[in-house]
């Protein structure tokens, strides 16, 4: 979707702050009809570049030439004119400002359409803004029994559904004939379920058949114990029923189509006479007046309002009404541009004839009569073809409604298009997130993933569903991670997970957290976030020479390093390469404070043996063979300070007992040797 068409499925709040920086410098009608084009150069540099300005700007006077001679609405093709003579004059001589008021206006809309994605929130068009306050969040069961527990029957509550990503749920609260309490919840409500009927209905029309009984509604108190209808009231859909009466508004619209007007005719003339039309009206008086209030414009006295300074008067301020109603009339249309036409019309009037309304009535009563001479003479030049020119009228109605319609139908069908696009997606990640539930409990056994666990989860896998949702990106990156991970406890962790050992999904710095004040050699396990087919590492702390903790992580493990050597034999003889080059084991305590033997001592593939690692007797096999053992190396990188043999506090006392040339003999002769 193009960056124009973003803008225009904003909501009206966000589509006015839009409209605030389209003016006479960079008209919306230039945006509307070349959208494509402007989207595809670089503004940014142009507005830089006097040079690329200079090239831009012909080219825009190309596109709007070229667009003026397509266009087949007279009106349109009047105002495509005008703005590109207005654009050529007013930056033929300073094509790099027009380049950067494009650029910025350009930059808004993102920052604008930036915003709207910021806010948007799980199935906001069916559950209206105001009843997210309700809404308990993401509450456990024992939590919601133990809320519900002490309140009185038909007490409700709202929360998010945990199988349902973004659906909706409610529970409330009953007593059985016993005096039982009873918690009973209902199937959430995902986006797809919402699209029919709206949340406040849903709760206002809810039934129950109890033991064969009438259906009731057991919906009284929402939680704490608010009444249903206090809460809700005023979000029940409050739509006309079939038959009622027709708004004035759509009255209106009918009767707007139902007249042939002297406009209408004036339209269908041949280029010659509509040229002299054309010259009638300028940005004083703009023929989008004439266009959208033909009919009552052509209703009115203006010979006698424009004697009369009363009447002039109160004909302004009709006229000022009458472009109120046609706003509201492309409100209901969803014509963001004609929006915006209306009020930069209004405006304009307001400068100009408000404290000279006769001038006004002059002008229009002016043009009033040069369209009827001109009708006139087109009629008298071919008076034999007045019929054919109304059927032609007709004819061209037609095929304007005819377009109408079928433009109507395509949205429909984009829409539908996008809705089922949508459910799929949500269907597909249900479907997912119940297997990984189901799959994860299998592979873990007594150890299901925790919410504190799952927030490494939650954050990579809405990553990507914002990804699909801005670039259609159709990857299963996400979902591969967490198969692999699956795999890796199934195949080779399980024990570990079961017990556990493994810390699980943490972030980086949620790890460096754990261990901040914890002992030197204190380690944990943790899954990797940048291995895509399923890894595990660890990380252990150390304290510097300055005792500043420092953090280590080693490289993770995938599946083929845990097939060759398992990880509880991997952690006991794991060593790190110091700068003195005697290998270490740096991992002494699983966190929080659990020595590492005690932890793993169970899982290693055979006791530790007193034996000295190079006692060749010792290790001898029956078969002749020394065993042998795959152990984890890494080779620390020392900084500067840390690769001297002694720190500056040693050297300094050294100096102290021996004198600075002798050590400096003693130095040249280690290096000469």
């Amino acid at each position: 979707m193009t960056q124009w068409k973003q803008v225009q499925h904003l909501e009206i709040k966000f589509l006015e702050q839009v409209d605030h920086f389209y003016d006479d410098n960079f008209p919306m009608e230039i945006r509307q009809f070349l959208a494509d084009w402007i989207e595809n150069q670089d503004w940014d540099t142009a507005s830089n570049s006097e040079s690329m300005a200079t090239v831009l700007f012909h080219n825009l006077l190309s596109q709007l030439e070229e667009q003026c001679s397509q266009e087949k609405m007279f009106l349109q093709r009047h105002n495509l004119k005008r703005i590109k003579q207005q654009t050529e004059v007013k930056y033929r001589a300073n094509p790099l400002h027009m380049a950067g008021v494009i650029s910025n206006c350009l930059r808004e809309e993102r920052r604008i359409i930036a915003t709207s994605c910021m806010l948007e929130q799980p199935n906001v068009n069916k559950f209206d803004n105001c009843l997210f306050r309700y809404i308990m969040g993401f509450v456990s069961k024992e939590t919601e029994r133990a809320l519900l527990k002490e309140k009185e029957p038909g007490t409700f509550l709202l929360r998010f559904s945990e199988s349902h990503l973004g659906g909706i749920t409610f529970t409330w609260v009953d007593q059985s004939e016993n005096g039982e309490v009873k918690f009973n919840s209902v199937e959430p409500y995902t986006k797809s379920r919402l699209t029919a009927l709206p949340f406040a209905d849903i709760i206002r029309d809810y039934k129950v058949i109890v033991d064969r009984n009438v259906p009731e509604n057991p919906l009284k108190l929402l939680y704490p114990g608010i009444p249903k209808d206090e809460a809700f009231g005023k979000h029940y859909n409050s739509q006309p029923s079939t038959g009622a009466r027709s708004s004035p508004l759509a009255t209106q619209r009918q009767c707007f189509y139902s007249k042939m007007t002297q406009w209408y005719q004036l339209q269908q003339l041949e280029s010659k006479y509509l040229e002299q039309v054309d010259q009638l009206y300028d940005d004083s008086f703009p023929m989008e007046i004439r266009q959208y209030l033909s009919q009552w414009i052509e209703s009115q006295d203006w010979e006698l309002a424009a004697t009369n300074d009363s009447l002039a008067t109160l004909r302004f301020h009709d006229l000022l009404s009458q472009l109120d109603d046609q706003y509201s009339r492309f409100t209901l249309e969803n014509n963001f541009l004609m929006q915006h036409n209306i009020r930069k019309i209004k405006r304009n009037l307001q400068v100009h004839f408000q404290e000279d309304p006769i001038q006004m009535a002059m002008i229009i009563c002016s043009c009033l009569k040069e369209e009827e001479k001109t009708l006139d003479m087109a009629k008298k030049a071919d008076q034999d073809n007045i019929g054919s020119t109304q059927n032609t009228a007709m004819v061209e109605k037609q095929k304007e409604l005819d377009y109408s319609v079928r433009d109507i139908k395509n949205r429909v069908q984009e829409t539908e298009q996008r809705i089922k696009s949508l459910e799929d997606l949500q269907d597909e990640h249900d479907f997912k997130y119940k297997t990984l539930q189901s799959r994860e409990h299998e592979s873990s056994g007594t150890t299901p993933i925790e919410i504190r666990r799952e927030e490494i989860i939650i954050r990579n896998m809405f990553i990507e569903l914002n990804m699909k949702r801005e670039e259609n990106v159709n990857e299963k990156s996400f979902w591969l991670w967490i198969e692999g991970i699956l795999e890796l406890i199934k195949r080779h962790l399980l024990a570990l997970w079961n017990d556990g050992c493994i810390m699980g999904f943490v972030s980086k710095e949620r790890e460096r957290a754990l261990l901040n004040n914890k002992r030197p050699g204190t380690f944990l396990l943790r899954f990797s976030e940048s291995s895509r087919e399923g890894a595990i590492t660890f990380t252990w702390v150390e304290m510097s020479h300055n005792d500043e903790p420092q953090f280590h992580a080693v490289e993770p493990y995938t599946k083929k390093e845990l097939s060759a050597v398992s990880f509880p034999d991997i952690i006991r003889n794991y060593k790190v390469m110091a700068a003195e080059n005697i290998p270490e084991n740096p991992l002494r305590f699983l966190h929080p404070d659990i020595p590492k033997d005690n932890a793993f001592g169970k899982y290693y593939s055979r006791p530790t043996e007193p034996s000295e690692p190079m006692d060749v007797d010792n290790d001898k096999r029956s078969n002749g063979y020394m065993r042998t053992e795959l152990i984890s190396i890494s080779e620390v990188l020392q900084s500067p300070e840390n690769l001297c043999p002694m720190s500056p506090d040693e050297y300094g006392e050294l100096q102290r007992f021996i004198n600075p040339a002798e050590i400096n003999t003693v130095v040249c002769q280690v290096q000469s040797s």
